[in-house]
């Protein structure tokens, strides 16, 4: 007996498919606070003279269940490894 009201842009408390879109949208949120803190440190290398290497700036995911996260260092793409962390002699 309740009123008809139409739900355009959320999905139903409860449903199935809640969660895992719930799950989606906190990771972009996760990853927009990780690329937020790389520009926060690429100020302060830049202020205080250090220079962070691309070549040697990797992103390593621990989950396998999501896509590899979109992070940039200097406007070009942090590259993604997938097995193990390389060593690099310093």
């Amino acid at each position: 007996m309740s009123d008809e009201y139409n739900q355009e842009t959320t999905v139903p408390q409860g449903s199935i498919i809640s969660t895992t879109l719930f799950i989606i949208k906190i990771n972009n949120i996760i990853e927009r606070k990780l690329q937020l803190s790389i520009y926060k440190l690429e100020q302060w290398a830049d202020l205080n003279g250090f220079k962070f290497s691309q070549d040697k700036t990797k992103v390593i995911h621990f989950c396998h269940k999501r896509t590899d996260p979109e992070l940039y260092l200097n406007k070009h793409p942090i590259s993604v490894v997938r097995d193990k962390i390389p060593r690099y002699n310093i």
